[in-house]
C-alpha cells in the first residue's frame, strides 16, 4: 500500500530545483532553476542542505550542480575552477519537493473567467485523462515553482459518480511537462461520494466490485481472444482500458478514503484483485 509520500516512485530529486529560506523562517525565498537547457555549472555554498540521500543534513554544504544535476553534496568541500558561486548562507537547501494530490494546470486562481478543469459532470469518468486539460502557463504552476515544488501529481477531483479520472505527473521547469500521463485511476470512496452515489456506502462498495469482476471478466475474454488470434476482436474503450491496467496491477488506484473500516475493506479488496493502491486522505 502505497501512501500519499510517493508516486510510482518517481522522485523529486532527479533535478535540483531548490528553495533557498532564511533559517529563522522568514518569508524570503527563491527558486533556482537548474533546468535540462541549462548547461551552466553552479555551486551553492555555505549552506545548511537536506539531503535524500544518506548524508542526511549537511552544514556549510557545497553542492555542485553540473548541466541540471546534482554532481556532490560535501561539507566545506572546495569549488572546482568554472563554477558560478551562489552563496547560500544562513540559508537552507533542499531538494525539490513534489506536491501530491494537486489540481495544478486545471484550475486558474479564484474569479478568474475561464472553466475549472478539475471538475466535470460526466456520469462515468474512469476514460478521463486530466492530460488533456492541462494548461502549461497556469498562474499556479509559477506560484508552485517560487514555493519550491519542482513535480506534482494533478488530477480531476469530482465528477458525477465516484470514478474521477485518470491523473497526470507533471514536472514543473518554466512551463509544466508532462511527466507521465495516464499514471493513476481516482476514486473517491469518501462519505460525500457515498452520499452522492446511491446515498449509502453499500451502494459504492457493491458498485466498485461489480466493475472489478467485469473488468477481470473481460481481460481473460480478450486473453482468449489474442491466443486465438481473433483479428476482428473489438477494440477496448479508455474506461475499459484504464480498469484493465488497474486490475492487471499496471495502474494504481488514488482512492480518496477516510474511515477506518473503509480503509480496512480496501486493503481487502487490493489483496483480493491483486491491485496497487494509493490513499489519499487517509
Amino acid at each position: 500500500m502505497t501512501f500519499l509520500k510517493s508516486l510510482n516512485g518517481l522522485k523529486s530529486m532527479t533535478r535540483l530545483k531548490t528553495w533557498l529560506c532564511r533559517g529563522t523562517g522568514a518569508a524570503l525565498m527563491v527558486s533556482l532553476l537548474a533546468l535540462p537547457s541549462m548547461a551552466e555549472n553552479i555551486a551553492i555554498v555555505g549552506g545548511k542542505a537536506f539531503t535524500n540521500g544518506g548524508a542526511g543534513q549537511v552544514e556549510n554544504a557545497t553542492i555542485l550542480v553540473s548541466d541540471g544535476k546534482i554532481v556532490s553534496v560535501t561539507s566545506g568541500g572546495p569549488v572546482p575552477s568554472g563554477f558560478r558561486v551562489i552563496d547560500a548562507s544562513g540559508k537552507w537547501v533542499t531538494a525539490g519537493f513534489m506536491a501530491v494530490d494537486t489540481t495544478l494546470g486545471l484550475s486558474e486562481v479564484a474569479l478568474s473567467g475561464g472553466i475549472v478543469d478539475a471538475r466535470t459532470s460526466v456520469k462515468d469518468g474512469i476514460g478521463l485523462n486530466a492530460a488533456y486539460a492541462l494548461d502549461p502557463a497556469s498562474t499556479h504552476i509559477g506560484n508552485a515553482r517560487v514555493n519550491g515544488i519542482t513535480r506534482a501529481m494533478t488530477r480531476t477531483t469530482r465528477t458525477e459518480q465516484m470514478w474521477t479520472g485518470q491523473g497526470a505527473v507533471i514536472k514543473l521547469s518554466d512551463d509544466a511537462i508532462l511527466v507521465r500521463e495516464k499514471a493513476f485511476l481516482g476514486l473517491d470512496l469518501s462519505e460525500g461520494s457515498a452520499s452522492r452515489n446511491g446515498g449509502s456506502r453499500a451502494a459504492i462498495w457493491t458498485d466498485l466490485r461489480a466493475k472489478l469482476s467485469e473488468a477481470v471478466d473481460k481481460a481473460s475474454a480478450s486473453k482468449d481472444a489474442e491466443d486465438g488470434e481473433d483479428k476482428k476482436a473489438k477494440k477496448p474503450s479508455a474506461a475499459d482500458a484504464a480498469l484493465a491496467a488497474v486490475v492487471a496491477g499496471d495502474l494504481p488506484l488514488y482512492v480518496t478514503i477516510n474511515r477506518k473500516a473503509d480503509i480496512e475493506r480496501l486493503i481487502d479488496l487490493k489483496a483480493e484483485f491483486g491491485l496497487k493502491v494509493i490513499i489519499g486522505g487517509g
